[in-house]
């Protein structure tokens, strides 16, 4: 993977095994931030309120995870959560949230069994949802006078970038999306071409 590339859920998934009576259901999430895990995580305790556990993990950050949690739910300490997590590192996801909520069949699975039966939905969840592999872009505000217009357009062109949302009044006010691993690059650029006349100004 590149520097400005990560992997992650583009669409959910979701998957159900039975093991010795208990069934076990998975749904992998794309997430965005630890209030959106906790909005997922309610409505699916709401939803599936029967339930007996509801064991996740997640990992945030872009490119790279950066924070993760996960949680057993009262199962076995190991058994349920960690197994989840390993299931999404090994995919090397990152925005993710996977949750397998278990009923209760009536025979006790040993932390074995557990571990095989958490761990399995979740990776059928994560096969049965859309992975991504996602660029990361930076938008930067630039005023450009009408003489050098056609210019920079090609130059950001050259460069694989876009120059989007132009508004054409007294100079012409556009942003230039470019990848992050060729923002400093093209900014530059965008400079050396205007002989300083044009300043982008980097959009949060």
């Amino acid at each position: 993977m590149d520097d400005d590339t990560f992997r992650t859920v583009a669409r959910n998934g979701t998957a159900e095994i039975k093991e010795k009576g208990s069934r076990f259901v998975g749904e992998a999430i794309p997430v965005q931030s630890t209030d959106d895990i906790a909005a997922q995580l309610g409505a699916i305790r709401r939803r599936e309120h029967a339930a007996s556990h509801h064991c996740f993990a997640w990992l945030l950050g872009s490119p790279v995870a950066t924070e993760f949690k996960y949680s057993d739910d009262g199962e076995p300490h190991g058994s349920a959560g960690k197994p989840i997590y390993d299931v999404i590192a090994g995919r090397n996801l990152t925005n993710c949230l996977v949750v397998v909520t278990r009923y209760f069949g009536g025979t006790k699975l040993g932390t074995g069994g557990l571990v095989r039966a958490y761990g399995g939905t979740a990776d059928a969840a994560l096969s049965n949802a859309s992975i991504a592999t996602v660029t990361l872009e930076e938008r930067w505000h630039i005023d450009l006078p009408f003489t050098l217009h056609d210019r920079v357009v090609r130059l950001v062109q050259d460069h694989g970038a876009r120059l989007d949302s132009p508004t054409y009044a007294e100079v012409v006010r556009a942003t230039v999306v470019v990848r992050r691993r060729d923002a400093a690059r093209v900014i530059r650029a965008i400079r050396e071409i205007s002989h300083g006349r044009v300043e982008p100004v980097r959009v949060d």
